[in-house]
């Protein structure tokens, strides 16, 4: 093994991991690194090729850094279909929450006219019913009135005879009052009458 300074895709693809890993490697201080011109390179150990491979080591790095790019966009390809599925898993379950909020009002929406139509039409029965008792309530009442106004006059007529029978007593009663003046004149006339035939009676008689 030797230790050979790296960019960082270069050193991912070297070790087999991803270029996140491998930063989250160096914030922890596994890797030394160092700034240049290509950008921060990272100190590896890069298994040592043989004598007759030096000549494509930098082909076989090249390789390994592409591999390592090519895995880390299949990562970043994972992490976004993850990421897309859960997007779509989310979307559905919205559809279908607004799916049954949906159902559900219309279910709630539709219970509520029944019912609304239901006490719409027990008003309406209840109204026909109260028309009915009215009708019922005004006949009688006309009836009571017929009733009463028979009831009236037939109070004037009994009033009127009273009145015409209290008027006759009174004339009887004067007329009686008359009479028993005229009986006790009467009587006194004849009392004087009977007095004066006596004295007639005691004058004529013949002496003895």
């Amino acid at each position: 093994m030797a230790a050979s300074w790296l960019t960082q895709s270069h050193a991912a693809a070297a070790l087999g991991i991803s270029v996140r890993t491998l930063q989250r490697r160096i914030k922890r201080h596994i890797y030394d690194t160092r700034p240049s011109d290509v950008g921060q390179e990272v100190l590896v150990d890069v298994p040592e090729l043989p004598d007759r491979h030096v000549a494509d080591k930098n082909e076989i790095t090249l390789a390994a850094a592409s591999m390592g790019m090519a895995r880390h966009q299949v990562d970043q390809a994972h992490v976004e279909l993850t990421r897309a599925r859960r997007i779509g898993i989310a979307g559905w379950t919205l559809v279908f929450v607004l799916l049954a909020g949906g159902i559900g009002a219309t279910w709630k929406g539709a219970r509520t006219i029944s019912t609304a139509e239901a006490k719409a039409q027990n008003a309406a029965q209840r109204a026909e019913t109260l028309q009915a008792d009215l009708s019922i309530a005004r006949t009688e009442k006309d009836a009571v009135r017929v009733s009463l106004a028979t009831i009236t006059d037939a109070l004037q007529e009994q009033t009127a005879a009273t009145r015409e029978k209290s008027a006759e007593v009174l004339t009887l009663r004067a007329e009686l009052a008359q009479a028993r003046t005229t009986a006790g004149r009467a009587t006194w006339f004849r009392q004087v009458l009977g007095a004066f035939y006596q004295a007639g009676q005691v004058t004529t008689r013949p002496s003895q």
